[in-house]
């Protein structure tokens, strides 16, 4: 039967079936890795950690979670009192962890749940949108100038250029949906040509100043810039002294296809891509490094942010309640 004759449910429930087989190969691809290579070298590998490295890698983990609340903040309530910063950065926090823990961080789409009308949620989701796109196109970005200056990746140069072009190509799409009002018009247009209830959603432009958007594209970059930082030292730790941008792009790959709906938090996918660009590396060595990547970036900031949020969210409704 074809798929456009299934009733909806039947559809959802074919469409499900294959993201649960997608992250189940991840999570194969895992297990694979798993049993190839000796468990009891990795964890001795762990225990002579350079403690000093993995702090330095720690305390850049905790800039990126700063950073990246202060531009929430920024781009959607903005006001400068404590009361609106507890809120905004309580939200975030929130939909942050659900996101890490969530296969292709979907979980972040909650900051646009918390609007109620219509209009605010498509709004609120285009902000989404922006904010990842702001991070992916960096990630995208670095990823070509370390294929392009690497030597794990054996193709034309031309690739690399437009993987390169590609990145900025997001960066800028991103930033036009944040500062530019005839962008955001465009989308209105194109929103009415489509069916249904959506061509009467009309998403309001929230303009910035200069200073708020000067301000929004400071911390993305800083945000970005801490979390490959906190990378490379967390390599440093565990004994991978390779480049900081061989480093960083292997992070930036892995962090792209962490993004595709196959596992939770790049169970599989970091390993692979770890063990394939680091393949000079000892194993040993690459699966440290994946495992430390998964338990500062992943594990710790989700749960750092889970508390983070739930603590703002209860201050912000005890304070309402007053």
């Amino acid at each position: 039967m074809p798929t456009a004759n299934l009733p909806r449910a039947e559809k959802h429930s074919r469409s499900k079936k294959w993201l649960l087989w997608l992250r189940l190969i991840g999570i194969g691809l895992f297990v694979v890795i798993l049993f190839k290579v000796d468990l009891s070298q990795v964890l001795q590998q762990l225990a002579t950690a350079d403690g000093n490295f993995f702090i330095i890698g720690l305390f850049f983990q905790l800039l990126v979670l700063v950073f990246k609340g202060i531009r929430w903040h920024v781009m959607n309530d903005g006001q400068k009192g404590w009361m609106f910063w507890r809120q905004s950065l309580g939200r975030f926090y929130e939909s942050y962890a659900i996101g890490v823990v969530t296969p292709a961080r979907v979980g972040e789409l909650l900051k646009a749940g918390h609007e109620q009308d219509t209009s605010n949620i498509f709004a609120s989701g285009i902000r989404v949108l922006a904010e990842r796109g702001l991070d992916i196109g960096f990630f995208v970005a670095l990823a070509g100038i370390s294929s392009l200056t690497g030597s794990y990746i054996h193709w034309p140069p031309l690739y690399n250029w437009l993987i390169i072009a590609a990145g900025i190509a997001v960066l800028v799409i991103s930033m036009l949906l944040l500062a530019s009002a005839s962008f955001n018009n465009l989308i209105n247009y194109l929103m009415k040509l489509l069916p249904g209830k959506l061509k009467a959603v009309n998403i309001t432009h929230k303009k910035y100043s200069f200073i708020a958007a000067s301000n929004i594209i400071t911390v993305s970059l800083l945000s970005n810039i801490s979390y490959f930082v906190s990378c490379y030292f967390l390599a440093l730790s565990v004994g991978l002294e390779a480049g900081f941008i061989w480093i960083s792009g292997a992070v930036a790959v892995s962090g792209l296809l962490n993004m595709l709906p196959i596992t939770i938090m790049g169970i599989g996918t970091r390993e692979l891509t770890f063990l394939y660009v680091f393949r000079s590396f000892a194993q040993t060595l690459v699966l440290s490094f994946s495992f430390v990547v998964m338990l500062v970036a992943q594990i710790g900031g989700g749960l750092l942010a889970l508390l983070a949020g739930q603590l703002l969210l209860h201050a912000h409704k005890k304070n309402e309640n007053e």
